[in-house]
């Protein structure tokens, strides 16, 4: 089915906090990533269901599952929050260059 009513994870909701935010600060993205997410957080559920709306077009093009899992995702403002706290907190302290980036750690679900 290509829209679940379960929960994400606290783990997964972790690991896409990482990720994106991880690729936001790389890409010189976080003021304009921090202003639009805090400007939206009052309508975070908009963006959600949008997400769900754009389910066809979106599903084929990054994968139905990795979709889903982005709405459920927005569907939580204190994620959002989160985000916001994490990409201040990488442009500010950015990892030691030994660490490992969040885009290349597994999925928490995923098998070894």
């Amino acid at each position: 089915m290509w829209l679940e009513d379960a929960e994400l994870s606290a783990q997964e909701a972790d690991w896409l906090i990482e990720r994106i935010a991880t690729q936001v600060v790389k890409r010189g993205m976080a003021v304009p990533a921090t202003l639009l997410l805090e400007l939206h957080a009052p309508i975070h559920m908009l963006g959600s269901s949008a997400v769900a709306v754009l389910m066809p077009i979106l599903g084929p093009l990054f994968g139905p599952e990795q979709v889903n899992r982005y709405r459920m995702f927005l569907e939580k403002r204190e994620n959002v929050e989160r985000l916001v706290d994490r990409i201040q907190q990488l442009e500010h302290d950015p990892p030691a260059s030994g660490d490992e980036p969040a885009d290349h750690q597994p999925h928490p679900n995923a098998t070894t």
